[in-house]
């Protein structure tokens, strides 16, 4: 259990000399952005214009390093159009393949020659139209 004990309160002490550094590096940067962008407005240069483009250029940035490490990860709401696109695709498919099918049994129990060629030339054309997707 001492050892335990020992080991976070290390950590702990390591953690707040780190947070100590951290902070001190974090006033050095803020002082020199500050000296920077006073100097941008006496040049005319509007600072917090600037910075918030910069911002808005480095989200954007960001988005597409996300985009294009994740290419196969779409939208939420673009896969449910694509899955939905290929529901209706299907059913459209499904639904002309039923009424060749009942226009082929249609001429088959009148005895029509055609009726029986046709069928035959919808049998060969439902194999060429199947879409998995």
């Amino acid at each position: 259990m001492n050892e335990k004990v020992g080991r976070h309160k290390g950590a702990v002490e390591t953690l707040l000399h780190e947070q100590k550094e951290l902070s001190r590096l974090l006033q050095i940067v803020q002082q020199q952005l500050q000296r920077h962008l006073s100097e941008l407005e006496k040049e005319g240069i509007d600072a917090d214009q600037f910075i918030e483009d910069f911002q808005h250029r480095e989200q954007q940035k960001q988005q597409d390093m996300q985009r294009q490490q994740n290419p196969q990860q779409q939208q939420p709401q673009q896969r449910q159009g694509n899955q939905q696109q290929r529901t209706n695709q299907g059913q459209r498919d499904n639904s002309q393949s039923r009424q060749r099918r009942d226009t082929s049994q249609t001429d088959r129990r009148q005895g029509n020659d055609r009726g029986s060629q046709n069928n035959q030339e919808e049998e060969s054309s439902d194999k060429r139209d199947f879409n998995p997707l």
